[in-house]
């Protein structure tokens, strides 16, 4: 999965020239965090 989103991250950068994504992680789920941020994403605002 890993390999799947950062290939489509490449090609929204690349390619279709998006600057920035947005994501949305539930706070009570670390794995997710974890996995987003491994692709280069990073928290910038935290709800319960």
């Amino acid at each position: 999965m890993h390999f799947a989103e950062m290939a489509l991250l490449r090609w929204l950068f690349d390619s279709c020239g998006v600057d920035r994504i947005y994501a949305s992680v539930l706070s009570n789920n670390p794995m997710a965090i974890r996995f987003h941020g491994s692709a280069g994403f990073s928290l910038k605002d935290s709800s319960p």
